[in-house]
């Protein structure tokens, strides 16, 4: 008589769930570790992938500010690896005292992406403040420009961040270097919402632990974030998000009173202020519908034609502005935007920042503003 053939042990169904996720695990895990092998050939760190993630806290005066001690490296294929210190105190670049020593002359920069640089070509030593301060001290040894340029800050926010927190490092001299993402404000102001301090979204429990993996971070940014306009609306949806043609002129006074604002504070404290108006691609009165509408396409931009009026509009402002008694404006004499200073539509490549740095430091030293 013959045995019968030992019947096969059958697996539980938990052990046929997790026998299941261990399969479908170590594709992603292998995917994971070729991108990070990848990141670290190339010289690039983790953070690169999504700096918002990483970069911005709290800040009570102007919603957020940056994060003290973040520290990454980008590549940017053109122009190879990038880095960005964010130091103690919070300000982009190289570590300074803090009170301000004896005799330094302090020159504090406010401003937004532009200021602080554009992501993946600008390293730390390469933005325009960086630029200034090596200009400057040609003619006074002991001065110190300090970049306190955030990514994303209007008018609105950079004067809620100096009059409440910015003031205790006793700059001797204010620039600003703002135009463009006022317009976003002003286009909220023109549809009845006034400005208020945006705060650093919500990081749930899944964003906190997959902010680390760089395969979560390249299909965010290569498939996730592509989906979305820039201004809030779903890329090729038209009608969503208020275009900026929409900014009427009864909007525009608020930007101006902010620079009033500003320059009440100023004056109060005995500082000087210099106002530039952000270099920019997009002309205020181009040649024709034709040409506006082949550079906006060029730029990548979602609504052709868009952005020409309000640009007329905040030169406008300006104008207004220039025999204001407390503000002195920078023409930036000199400086042309064009591909071979500007990155897109806004931000500066190095040698753009070159040239901004060059025309403010002549400026500043021919209207006296830094002695020997």
């Amino acid at each position: 008589m013959s045995d019968a053939p030992a019947p096969v042990p059958r697996l539980s169904r938990r052990k046929k769930v997790a026998f299941a996720c261990f399969m479908a695990l170590v594709p992603l895990l292998l995917a994971e570790g070729c991108l990070r092998f990848a990141d670290l050939a190339k010289g690039q760190t983790l953070r690169a992938h999504a700096p918002d993630l990483f970069l911005y806290q709290e800040d009570p005066d102007a919603g957020y500010a940056l994060r003290p001690g973040v520290a990454f490296q980008g590549l940017n294929p053109a122009s190879g690896v990038h880095s960005y210190h964010i130091n103690s105190l919070g300000f982009r670049g190289a570590e300074f005292p803090q009170p301000k020593p004896a005799g330094e002359f302090r020159v504090l920069c406010l401003g937004g992406s532009s200021t602080f640089g554009a992501f993946g070509h600008v390293s730390d030593e390469e933005t325009w403040p960086v630029f200034l301060e090596r200009e400057l001290r040609r003619r006074r040894p002991a001065v110190r420009v300090i970049n306190a340029g955030t990514p994303g800050y209007s008018l609105f926010e950079s004067r809620a961040q100096f009059e409440g927190s910015l003031l205790a490092l006793q700059p001797d001299l204010v620039l600003v270097y703002q135009g463009w993402n006022d317009l976003k404000v002003l286009a909220g102001i023109a549809r009845g919402k006034g400005w208020k301090p945006r705060r650093p979204g919500p990081q749930g429990l899944w964003t906190g632990v997959l902010k680390y993996s760089v395969l979560y971070l390249t299909i965010r940014n290569r498939i996730l974030l592509p989906m979305y306009d820039t201004e809030g609306g779903r890329r090729g949806e038209a009608g969503e998000g208020p275009p900026l043609e929409a900014v009427p002129l009864e909007a525009w006074p608020a930007w101006e009173q902010e620079v009033e604002l500003l320059s009440a504070t100023c004056k109060s404290r005995g500082l000087g202020l210099v106002f530039a108006r952000e270099l920019s691609l997009i002309k205020e009165k181009p040649a024709s519908e034709e040409e506006a509408r082949a550079a906006d396409r060029a730029l990548g931009m979602q609504r052709p034609f868009s952005k020409h009026a309000v640009v007329a509009g905040l030169s406008e402002c300006v104008r207004r502005l220039r025999d204001h008694p407390g503000i002195r404006f920078c023409p930036l004499e000199g400086v042309e935007a064009n591909l071979g200073t500007m990155v897109d539509h806004v931000h500066l490549r190095p040698y753009g920042n070159q040239c901004v740095a060059e025309s403010l430091a002549k400026f500043l030293i021919d209207g006296g503003f830094v002695q020997e």
